[in-house]
């Protein structure tokens, strides 16, 4: 993932990523700083391994995002988020692939929420 998001960074092209919505994880303040869109909510299976003898299950929700390096792109982004928060943007019916049956869970809506706080926060 680090590798992923120094390439963004440099890159004067988005980057679309599939990520963990994984706060703790060291990159996680770096990718929401160099998003230049609204995470999209995956449900936990939706992405599976490949190339592995027997695949694992992760158990964890993961996001899309695009991701630029271009910083005049991130602070149009951001300029938009300030009415925003994760329930806007996790309802239900945008959940994609196969997930809960009654939506995002509350730590989910966290995790997203921090995510955003972060984008909004971001000084590059």
């Amino acid at each position: 993932v680090d590798h992923l998001l120094r390439l963004a960074q440099s890159s004067a092209n988005d980057i679309i990523a599939l990520l963990p919505l994984w706060p703790p994880a060291p990159w996680f303040n770096k990718a929401a700083q160099l998003s230049v869109s609204l995470p999209h909510l995956l449900s936990p299976g939706a992405i599976t391994p490949s190339h592995q003898y027997a695949p694992s299950r992760p158990n964890w929700e993961w996001i899309g995002v695009r991701l630029s390096g271009r910083r005049s792109k991130r602070l149009t982004f951001r300029r938009g988020l300030e009415h925003v928060s994760a329930y806007t943007i996790a309802p239900t019916a945008n959940m994609l692939g196969p997930g809960r049956p009654f939506g995002p869970s509350p730590k989910t809506l966290k995790y997203l929420q921090h995510f955003l706080d972060i984008a909004l926060q971001a000084k590059f």
